[in-house]
């Protein structure tokens, strides 16, 4: 019974040309059964047939691009009305203002006060030389603490656009698949009415 019913699952993954093929069928057995001149049904049923087949090829194209940010055949139309050009465009003022950044420096100003003795003077100058070294290591440790932040930023950038990446190329490949099958029902459907419309 397994083996059956995988068997059956197995020819219902062919379902375009099966309903293609159990159309013609019954269009076959209507022909014989009725009888008759089928000149003009056969140009009707032709003409429908290619006209269902290339709405089922849109409407899977459709489907698919409406994978991708809900994008689809609506909105190509609206972008493509929006853009004609003989419509109305709004008086718009430009102005355009030219900002000019300003690159602040800070530090330490070293200014030495005129003593008495030689001694303070020297002594007063190597406060300053330490104090602007000290400030040189707090600024090389802040800017080693922002490169740290950095990478870390970086890494976890890189994890992110990775999944992204991973999740698009299964959105693509899910679109692919699942859009084939319903595409050639549309492409054999709208082939059946040429060919119907050819031989008529």
């Amino acid at each position: 019974m397994k083996k059956f019913k995988a068997v059956v699952i197995w020819v219902l993954r062919s379902w375009p040309p099966l309903v293609v093929l159990i159309i013609g069928a019954v269009h076959l057995m209507l022909f014989y059964t009725i009888g008759g001149d089928w000149k003009v049904p056969n140009k009707i049923i032709s003409c429908a047939m290619q006209i269902v087949g290339g709405s089922v090829v849109i409407t899977s194209i459709n489907a698919n691009l409406g994978t991708f940010r809900s994008y689809g055949f609506l909105t190509v139309f609206g972008n493509y009305w929006g853009d004609r050009p003989w419509r109305k465009f709004p008086s718009v003022a430009t102005v355009v203002e030219a900002g000019v950044g300003a690159l602040t420096i800070t530090g330490h100003a070293a200014t030495i006060t005129q003593t008495k003795s030689l001694e303070d003077r020297l002594q007063e100058l190597e406060s300053k030389i330490a104090a602007c070294f000290q400030h040189i290591v707090d600024r090389e440790h802040a800017i080693g603490i922002r490169l740290d932040a950095v990478r870390n930023e970086f890494a976890a950038s890189l994890v992110t656009h990775g999944d992204n990446l991973e999740r698009l190329s299964s959105r693509v490949e899910k679109s692919l698949v699942e859009g084939f099958p319903l595409q050639s029902f549309g492409v054999l459907v709208a082939s059946y009415g040429v060919v119907l419309g050819y031989f008529t």
